[in-house]
């Protein structure tokens, strides 16, 4: 079981609240939401507190330093509310990846309910063969399974259904954006879906866009829609990126987003991701942004950069100090990996034996340190080459 994100949903839910200070007693009940220390609601009268305490069983006093509503002149500047909610926890939403064979009941269960049975899609439509080959999310709220959905090889979204009773929460957001991350993770350029159309526009809030012309599919009238993702854009760790691309294309990224230190790691450096513009640029930026940048380059065969002018020898001439390059002609433990790491806490790395199995983890703190332990060895027994310096000379 991979879990993704554990969070607290919004609940609605009526509560009484009475004025203190004010003349009279003023008992109101309003709608709103109850946070995890729930003492805050979607209108302004609970915003802002800056003081919270029990003051008998089901009340809280709540202090603030203005009025929620224009207030009399019997209102101080500082003033009190009691809140008495009829709910005093809000429940925890856990999405999953689900195992399509464990967790086939549950699955199920969710979408009868609300494809066959609340839209009355055909058994023969909803149950089709490639629930075996997608990756499924799972909702949960406490111990209660909520919501579903699916991703497709080929980057299509679909069966997204939330259970009636938990609808307007964001649940169904959250489950989008789960089913994206994981579009991210294994390396699709784009996601695509066949929304109903009248829930358009919360796909439209995900970043989806509308292409092509309206059509019935289950006798119910849907849109297509779709969205591309940029290396970055998604979250998480990447597997199978290609090399040189778009392998090229996630070394710029991690570069760009360098804050002090950068550790690249590369047999050659070879041209087609090292010797670009862009990379050049995000590496000469870093290198000059503080004086305490530094940037570490390991390579095991100088003669390709010399031959080529690499633009990363140019700059690690060009400022020494920020930037160094060094030789390491053989080592037990550097089988020919590329490595990228980033602040040690994003790793870009391509095993030395495939050119289709690279990973990418932007925000990993316990993956770079690894990563960042094989890079120190392999530093320790490296050197500057005198070609690398010769046009200094």
């Amino acid at each position: 079981m991979l879990l993704l994100r554990s969070y607290a949903v919004p609940m609605r839910a009526s509560y009484w609240y009475r004025v203190r200070g004010s003349p009279g007693r003023h008992w109101r009940t309003v709608s709103g939401c109850l946070p995890m220390a729930a003492a805050s609601c979607s209108r302004r009268a609970c915003e802002q507190p800056y003081a919270c305490s029990a003051n008998r069983a089901g009340w809280t006093t709540i202090r603030y330093r203005e009025p929620p509503w224009t207030p009399g002149s019997c209102y101080g500047s500082c003033w009190s509310m009691e809140v008495l909610m009829s709910i005093e926890q809000v429940d925890e939403l856990t999405l999953r990846v689900a195992d399509w064979q464990e967790d086939l009941a549950t699955l199920r269960a969710i979408r009868e309910q609300v494809f066959i049975i609340e839209q009355a899609v055909p058994r023969e439509i909803e149950w089709d063969d490639k629930d075996d080959t997608a990756v499924h999310i799972l909702g949960t709220l406490g111990d209660e399974p909520v919501a579903c959905g699916r991703l497709l090889p080929d980057g299509k979204i679909g069966r997204m259904a939330v259970l009636a009773p938990y609808r307007g929460r964001g649940i169904g957001a959250a489950v989008l954006q789960a089913l994206v991350d994981e579009a991210g993770k294994q390396g699709l350029d784009s996601v695509y879906l066949h929304a109903q159309a009248h829930a358009g526009d919360f796909y439209a809030r995900g970043g989806f866009s509308t292409y092509g012309e309206p059509f019935l599919e289950a006798d119910i009238p849907h849109i297509a829609m779709r969205m591309p993702l940029e290396p970055g854009q998604t979250p998480g760790y990447v597997t199978r990126i290609s090399y040189p691309q778009p392998f090229s294309d996630y070394a710029v990224t991690l570069c760009e987003s360098a804050n002090r230190e950068l550790c690249i790691l590369s047999p050659a450096l070879d041209h087609r991701v090292f010797d670009n513009t862009e990379l050049v640029s995000a590496l000469s930026a870093l290198a000059r942004s503080t004086r305490h940048a530094r940037i570490r380059i390991l390579v095991s065969d100088h003669r390709p950069l010399i031959q080529r002018s690499n633009r990363l020898l140019a700059l690690a001439r060009r400022l020494p100090s920020s930037v160094i390059l060094q030789q390491l002609d053989e080592h037990p433990d550097w089988k020919g990996e590329t490595l990228i790491i980033r602040d040690r806490n994003g790793v870009l790395y391509k095993p030395a034996e495939s050119d289709s199995a690279a990973f990418y983890e932007p925000d990993s703190r316990a993956g770079a340190e690894r990563q960042l332990l094989l890079f120190d060895e392999l530093w320790r027994h490296s050197a500057p080459h005198i070609e690398f310096r010769s046009s200094l000379l």
